[in-house]
């Protein structure tokens, strides 16, 4: 069932993920939205939540199989975005001695292995669709396997990765590292996990429609909350609380007590939000090495106008590609 309410938190969830990235690309982290980062880990957990409640119901019977329709999921997107960015850096390179480099490293990128700290990366913006795809097929492994140990582990690991990281650092670490980058995926996947038993336990029980109606706007009130502590903070211990408000807003809203907004035209935002994150970085770059003679504004302006054109395109173009490569995949079109 479609959870309009997600939905719109998934698009809010981009739009701060996209003005972490500017000001970083724009004014060196000194302007609004430094924490936009841990809307990451809300990515991780909506993925965790729907990939742990796919086990459950028994979706995930073969893991290639089902990483095989994961990868066709995201791998045409991704696959466009690449070719785009290498294009545009080949035509920015010099040599041609550097353009062979690009072309060899190209098949790693595409694959997203670069992301993976197999190589430099030119997408770096992309690791959370690498990381998430990468660290799967090991839990659909230990759900598969050894159920009892996963369900033990699906709170004990996000206990110890955060416990490290508040009690050691202050803060959640982002450092890209193939560590930081595994944990951070297993942990919030996991989570996720935590979020679907603990939302089922609470499914059961009978809400009036008033307390239905409050849970709801206590839900959307959380969300509000991480979006202003990530506004001005950046690596801190309000790190923690956002990921805090992620956890609870997610549990009140798949438990089905907190209502969920009617209006079904908002649905739309959950497909824009995937081409928004994955098109995003491209015109960023672009901003960035261009010496304009335009404001800090004007370039933020720029900046989500070629966002939005562009993430349009790529779901048109994206989705012709995913048509393709499925019929190819099926045998259909074999002898025309």
């Amino acid at each position: 069932m479609t959870n309009t309410t997600l939905n719109c938190w998934k698009f809010l969830g981009a739009l701060c993920i996209m003005a972490y990235h500017a000001t970083n690309c724009f004014t060196g982290g000194s302007y609004p939205f430094q924490g936009g980062y841990i809307f990451v880990e809300f990515f991780f957990m909506v993925s965790g939540y729907y990939l742990i409640k796919g086990l459950e119901e028994g979706k995930v019977k073969n893991i290639t199989e089902y990483m095989k329709k994961r990868c066709m999921q995201f791998f045409p997107y991704t696959t466009i975005v690449i070719v785009i960015t290498y294009i545009w850096i080949a035509y920015m390179t010099v040599s041609w001695k550097g353009r062979v480099k690009l072309l060899m490293r190209l098949p790693l990128e595409i694959s997203l292995l670069s992301n993976m700290h197999f190589t430099y990366t030119a997408v770096g913006w992309l690791w959370y669709i690498a990381a998430m795809l990468f660290v799967t097929p090991f839990i659909c492994y230990l759900y598969l396997r050894h159920k009892e140990l996963f369900k033990r582990l699906v709170w004990a690991v996000p206990i110890v990765w955060y416990g490290h990281c508040f009690s050691k650092l202050g803060y959640l670490s982002v450092e890209r590292t193939v560590g930081n980058d595994l944990m951070r995926a297993s942990s919030e996947l996991l989570l996720g996990g935590g979020i679907f038993y603990l939302a089922r336990s609470i499914s059961k029980r009978k809400i009036p429609e008033m307390a239905a109606c409050l849970f709801r706007i206590a839900g959307w009130g959380l969300f509000i909350v991480a979006i202003i502590l990530s506004y001005r903070l950046h690596q801190s211990e309000y790190d923690l609380y956002c990921i805090v408000c992620f956890f609870i807003a997610l549990v009140l809203i798949e438990s089905g007590i907190a209502a969920d907004i009617k209006w079904k035209g908002l649905n739309f935002l959950s497909n824009l939000s995937m081409g928004l994150y994955f098109f995003h970085g491209f015109p960023a770059k672009v901003i960035t090495k261009y010496p304009l003679n335009a404001s800090v504004l004007e370039r933020y302006v720029l900046f989500f106008i070629t966002s939005f054109i562009g993430a349009a395109i790529l779901l048109k173009a994206g989705g012709k590609l995913r048509e393709y490569c499925n019929k190819i995949l099926n045998g259909e079109g074999e002898g025309e």
